[in-house]
């Protein structure tokens, strides 16, 4: 995977305690019901390949974990299937997947 790549190529740039951190962008609201098509931040999409709103992506040498929005049965009817922390680690290829409200809790 071509994204797997990239990250080895940036990890291997890095001194062993370095972390990287990068987010996905959240949507932008274009009106009371309706946002500006969404677009992943360019580094976050080239690391993960990854295109959802609301995610960020943690590297070390030893790690790559993922924090992403979970699933939403209801919230997906009206705005697209989201991967989810489930199947998240198979796709991406992460060590880890977290929800992203776990974030700040997790990272400590």
């Amino acid at each position: 995977m071509i994204h797997q790549k990239r990250r080895q190529e940036l990890l291997s740039r890095l001194s062993d305690n370095a972390v990287v951190i990068v987010s996905s962008n959240s949507e932008q609201k274009r009106n009371s019901d309706v946002n500006y098509p969404f677009r992943p931040d360019s580094s976050f999409w080239y690391l993960t390949g990854f295109t959802e709103p609301d995610a960020i992506a943690v590297f070390s040498k030893k790690n790559y974990s993922i924090f992403l929005r979970p699933k939403d049965k209801t919230k997906e009817i009206w705005n697209g299937k989201r991967l989810g922390v489930k199947s998240a680690p198979k796709i991406l290829l992460a060590d880890n997947a977290y929800s992203i409200d776990d974030f700040l809790k997790t990272i400590h």
